[in-house]
């Protein structure tokens, strides 16, 4: 057995160990057909669930029953749901406004001078 010519040790493999250039650490890759937590995610909070509202059933999506528990919750007065329901305001307010549409003024049949775009 031969003594390498440099330390083994941390950070330092063997040579015989090492990954081979030209060559992924990962040669198979990832297999065809498996999702991702953000697809296994939103499968899960899209499925529908039935809930009683005001004495009627009705069916909601997951996501849509979250938000409307968390909303219901900030209402009554939790710290944590306000909170949050805060945050995600924050986060979505530029999406919301932009969503909205622009209120066009006309005065006799022409737009309003500050309204004017091409």
């Amino acid at each position: 057995m031969t003594k390498p010519c440099y330390g083994v040790g941390y950070g330092k493999p063997p040579l015989h160990t090492r990954f081979r250039k030209g060559q992924s650490g990962n040669p198979k890759g990832r297999s065809r057909g498996t999702r991702n937590f953000a697809t296994i995610f939103m499968t899960a909070m899209s499925q529908s669930v039935t809930i009683n509202e005001n004495g009627k059933r009705k069916k909601i999506s997951k996501i849509a029953a979250a938000v409307t528990q968390l909303a219901n919750d900030a209402a009554r007065g939790d710290k944590k749901s306000i909170q949050l329901t805060f945050a995600w305001l924050r986060t979505l307010e530029p999406r919301i406004e932009a969503q909205e549409t622009k209120e066009v003024i006309i005065y006799s049949g022409v737009l309003a001078e500050d309204d004017r775009e091409v």
